[in-house]
């Protein structure tokens, strides 16, 4: 909400969100970052050796909890209403090169 994105589409356990603007995609990509590295993850989760925290040669924080992979592509694209999904889709080869960062 706070950056204008509209979730679009899920895909097992991806999803893509649709900006209006390109700058408002990269604001919710790092405010997402920072929440993630920020977050107080469970003793369980960090138990992972993948999820461990990780800090850099000055001491910063740079890894906490589960890593996310997100990704931006942006361009023109066709959006159709799903009727059985009550959303649109984005389809284009924008959307599919999005669907697959």
């Amino acid at each position: 909400q706070r950056c204008c994105g509209y979730e679009c589409k899920t895909i097992g356990d991806s999803f893509m969100i649709a900006f209006q603007q390109v700058d408002h995609a990269l604001k919710f990509m790092a405010l997402a970052q920072h929440k993630l590295l920020q977050a107080a993850w469970p003793d369980e989760v960090r138990a992972d050796p993948d999820c461990r925290e990780q800090r850099n040669a000055d001491g910063a924080l740079i890894w906490n909890g589960p890593r996310v992979r997100m990704g931006v592509h942006f361009g023109p694209v066709n959006v159709v209403y799903q009727r059985h999904l009550r959303r649109g889709d984005y389809l284009g080869s924008k959307g599919k090169c999005a669907a697959r960062v």
